[in-house]
């Protein structure tokens, strides 16, 4: 096996368990219909439908931004590859969440303009 396949086998074992992108999205909608639509009064599959289209374009540019700039750090920038213990993927962690945000805000612009969102 090529470094470059060896490298492709480690990121899908060490990110493809931890990231599960529907058991991120289940507890953000879950947190979010608890705590923003309770106050409200709407039935539970009616906050859920409201939560799903406020939050799933966001949340998924976000994690495009993150997950991309996490692929770049592994693939291009540390070899041999950090480890979760050290401080630097941490700091890479945190590049990824700034990264995240600046690729979300097109789709909450999108989402605030279109009154699907509402501002906070």
């Amino acid at each position: 096996m090529g470094p470059s396949r060896r490298a492709h086998t480690e990121w899908k074992i060490k990110h493809g368990k931890e990231r599960n992108l529907l058991a991120v999205r289940c507890k953000g909608h879950s947190i979010s219909i608890l705590f923003d639509r309770a106050d409200e009064g709407a039935i539970v599959s009616q906050g859920l439908w409201a939560a799903l289209k406020a939050d799933t374009l966001s949340l998924l540019s976000f994690e495009v931004g993150l997950f991309g700039w996490m692929a770049v750090r592994f693939f291009v920038f540390f070899h041999p590859h950090l480890k979760p213990t050290d401080p630097t993927y941490w700091f890479m962690m945190q590049l990824g969440m700034i990264v995240g945000f600046f690729t979300s805000l097109p789709a909450n612009r999108f989402l605030l303009t279109k009154g699907i969102k509402e501002a906070m």
